[in-house]
């Protein structure tokens, strides 16, 4: 029959075939382990800012903003070290989840994660790499980026995505 498409059913070897998930190649699971070394470094990070709470508050007493007696300016400080050490334990925990989603196939997580270690590349180059973590962590972000753009990853990315489709 000329014109007449014809439903395309599955034939008796598709029936009840299921999609296989694909491995993470080994750039992945290395970037993988590179954001998890980077969300440690980051809780290390905020328990050095915490323990050195003193010397923050003897830097801060040398230029104390204006208007604050001593125990404001402790109450300053005590503040200032409570807000980055939040800071760094949230950014922490978001790239566990966000390495862990990207692990599993999420392209989406890939593109967050590329989004958020180019902004903190930026700020820490335009910032000035003030400390060893610094450096460490702009490196692993450009290593952790480098590793998950590479074609074997992002085929990776690609075979999860139709999987995900086909499961649907």
């Amino acid at each position: 029959m000329r014109g007449v498409t014809l439903p395309n059913y599955p034939t008796s070897g598709d029936v009840g075939a299921q999609p296989t998930k694909p491995k993470a190649p080994v750039p992945v699971k290395i970037a993988f382990w590179i954001w998890i070394v980077t969300a440690a470094l980051m809780v290390i990070s905020a328990v050095l800012t915490v323990l050195s709470k003193n010397d923050i508050l003897n830097t801060v007493r040398k230029n104390p903003p204006k208007g604050l007696d001593a125990s404001q300016l402790e109450s300053y400080a005590n503040e200032v070290v409570t807000i980055i050490a939040a800071i760094s334990i949230i950014f922490a925990a978001f790239y566990a989840v966000m390495a862990w989603a990207m692990l599993k196939g999420k392209n989406w997580a890939r593109i967050t994660l590329t989004v958020v270690a180019v902004v903190g590349v930026v700020i820490t180059l335009f910032s000035g790499i003030s400390s060893y973590f610094n450096l460490i962590g702009l490196l692993l972000a450009l290593l952790g980026l480098i590793l998950v753009y590479l074609p074997q990853s992002s085929e990776f990315f690609n075979a999860a995505k139709r999987a995900r489709t086909v499961d649907r």
